[in-house]
């Protein structure tokens, strides 16, 4: 049940992400409107006056606070889920481990 909660929170983080991502790739291209970045909360001048080439937007798009932020929710949920994940799988193979203990006990022990 809760790796179901996680894993449906993931998606949630990863469409809001990719919604986020849009919003500021049209902010640092300048096509977001004044009363949609208003409405964002960010600066006008998204590059404070540099002119740069599309090959070094990646670095400012690593380096945004609102988009690094939203990677580290994404991946807080994904090592949840992964951590989930062992703990269900140990739980399901336990019975094998226990099997595997007491003929080692036994084997110890001459039988």
């Amino acid at each position: 049940m809760l790796l179901s909660i996680y894993k449906l929170q993931l998606k949630k983080k990863e469409g809001e992400f990719n919604i986020l991502l849009k919003n500021k790739w049209l902010w640092y291209n300048g096509k977001l409107s004044k009363p949609q970045i208003d409405a964002l909360g960010w600066e006008y001048d998204a590059l404070n006056g540099l002119k740069i080439l599309k090959g070094e937007m990646d670095y400012y798009y690593n380096s945004d606070p609102h988009i690094q932020e939203a990677k580290a929710r994404i991946d807080y949920f994904k090592t949840t889920i992964d951590t989930l994940e062992e703990i269900i799988n140990t739980l399901r193979w336990r019975h094998s481990v226990v099997k595997n203990m007491i003929d080692w006990r036994r084997f110890e022990s001459g039988g």
